[in-house]
């Protein structure tokens, strides 16, 4: 593992990754389109999270990733994981219930991370 992960685990207390966080890097690495199925609690938002923390280029402005959360509970959560993970990558999230505003102002400089729910983006398009 290189340094940057070891860091990045550190960061948010995990010591070494389960067996399905391994595959799903292995997986997401080598694939395009990758599906992770596992049961609530198994560590599948640091599984597909670790993984595109080490593909996005750092110094590229624009959005390099896009990730869809069916609900403003999870784009808080996945939000919040990722800034636990301290990459040197910034992260929006975009969801109904609050004002857009603050959005659009966040968005005038793009993350290389974007979650959002469905609705709330298509409100920004």
């Amino acid at each position: 593992m290189n340094i940057k992960l070891e860091k990045t685990l550190k960061a948010i207390g995990v010591d070494e990754l389960n067996a399905m966080q391994e595959e799903a890097f292995t997986g997401i690495i080598a694939h395009d389109n990758t599906l992770l199925l596992s049961p609530t609690g198994t560590g599948k938002t640091l599984a597909f999270m670790l993984p595109v923390s080490t593909l996005l280029v750092e110094n590229l402005m624009g959005v390099q990733c896009l990730v869809l959360a069916p609900t403003r509970e999870l784009a808080l959560q996945l939000e919040a994981v990722w800034k636990k993970m301290q990459t040197n990558f910034k992260v929006n999230a975009c969801y109904g219930g609050h004002s857009i505003q603050t959005e659009i102002k966040n968005l005038s400089e793009p993350p290389a991370i974007l979650i959002g729910t469905p609705g709330r983006l298509v409100d920004h398009i």
